[in-house]
């Protein structure tokens, strides 16, 4: 992983009150701080359908949606981050991510509560939801259009709202679904090895 130029690259101090420049942490605090899987995809399902009405939502409080929009601008940038790294890598080097990662020996049950929206390709390998993610738009647009669905969520104005909504919701409630795969299979990594001062290891699998 290349140098972060900042101390806070993906914008977490605003919501966790932590910086990291480990965007795999990113995953983890959003889960943490702003609400477990189950949780935001109600919460993304829950204000898309209160955009076309003109009228506010008052079913989630304020708070907690604004928490969860910051968190899920992290979890883009965090996202956008490792695609870069992983185009800029050459195809002989070690890959970022330990192939462990993208093996799976989670029981059916819970495979079936975490991915309700993404393919079993797609399951397999996370990466492609998030290159999946910024081929349809890119990271400006989609920082352009999560304000514009905070604001239209939030206000009674009757605006006319000029977006895609369906395919809006569908890429991010994906996003959050391959994010929470990648923070489970290194957690089960890390309870399966135990590998203490190797570097390459600890900057990728640093949680606290």
């Amino acid at each position: 992983m290349k140098t972060l130029p900042t101390t806070d690259p993906f914008q977490t101090e605003c919501w966790s009150l932590e910086k990291t420049i480990n965007p795999y942490r990113v995953f983890v605090r959003c889960f943490i701080d702003a609400g477990d899987l189950h949780k935001l995809r109600k919460l993304l399902l829950h204000v898309f359908l209160f955009i076309h009405p003109f009228r506010p939502q008052h079913k989630e409080r304020f708070y907690d949606v604004h928490l969860a929009f910051m968190a899920i601008n992290s979890v883009i940038e965090a996202a956008h981050y490792l695609c870069n790294s992983a185009e800029k890598q050459d195809t002989t080097a070690t890959p970022s991510i330990p192939n462990s990662l993208l093996k799976n020996d989670m029981p059916v049950e819970d495979r079936s509560f975490i991915s309700y929206f993404i393919s079993l390709d797609e399951y397999l390998d996370p990466f492609k939801v998030f290159r999946a993610f910024f081929e349809y738009q890119s990271r400006g647009d989609w920082r352009s259009n999560l304000h514009e669905i905070l604001y239209y969520c939030m206000t009674d104005a009757s605006i006319e709202v000029e977006m895609d909504l369906f395919s809006l919701w569908l890429h991010l409630t994906k996003l959050l679904e391959a994010a929470y795969i990648t923070v489970q299979r290194r957690t089960c990594f890390l309870k399966k090895h135990r590998f203490i001062g190797i570097p390459h290891l600890v900057q990728f699998f640093h949680f606290i």
